[in-house]
């Protein structure tokens, strides 16, 4: 290979590499405003965050009236690992589709939720799946069921992850 080839190929890996490292740290970022996904029509319109949404509580079964109860919370991987009671329903949000159900080392069975809103949810050790993977569902879907013990929640709103406080409130509210 001539050396302007080698040269031309650890010039674009270096570019590669750096672009890689900039995304990790923050310093860069690929939003729907970009020229990267500007003419792709099925990007998910960006939501509002979450603050400045009307929070509802959320129930299980609007007979009963129930929102996700739990006892505490603490930091677990990416996300939060949640102390629960009880089996409880884990609902959807809004509209979405099922990315992935299936065990996880870490995790145990596991969910993951990709919403119409652009938010990627994965839900962990849970008791039972109600959905298979690429299927769709409407809000206030029943997507599985907690275990009795432990409960596992990692929320992305647009490729940030939410901090633990913002994560329960989502969690609990609807």
């Amino acid at each position: 290979m001539p050396s302007y080839q080698w040269k031309l190929a650890i010039y674009i890996t270096l570019i590669l590499l750096l672009t890689q490292f900039a995304f990790s740290k923050n310093w860069i970022s690929f939003s729907p405003g970009t020229t990267l996904f500007a003419d792709a029509e099925w990007f998910p319109q960006p939501s509002l965050p979450i603050a400045t949404k009307d929070l509802v509580p959320v129930t299980a079964d609007m007979d009963q009236d129930q929102t996700f109860v739990y006892t505490s919370y603490q930091p677990y991987e990416q996300g939060l690992l949640v102390r629960v009671d009880a089996h409880q329903p884990v609902l959807a949000k809004s509209s979405g589709m099922v990315l992935f159900t299936g065990e996880k080392r870490k995790t145990g069975k596991t969910m993951t939720i990709a919403y119409d809103s652009g938010d990627t949810v994965t839900y962990g050790f849970l008791h039972e799946f109600e959905m298979l993977p690429y299927t769709r569902f409407d809000a206030q879907a029943i997507l599985g069921q907690s275990s009795e013990d432990l409960f596992y929640i990692h929320h992305d709103n647009h490729l940030q992850t939410l901090d633990p406080e913002s994560l329960m409130m989502w969690l609990t509210m609807e």
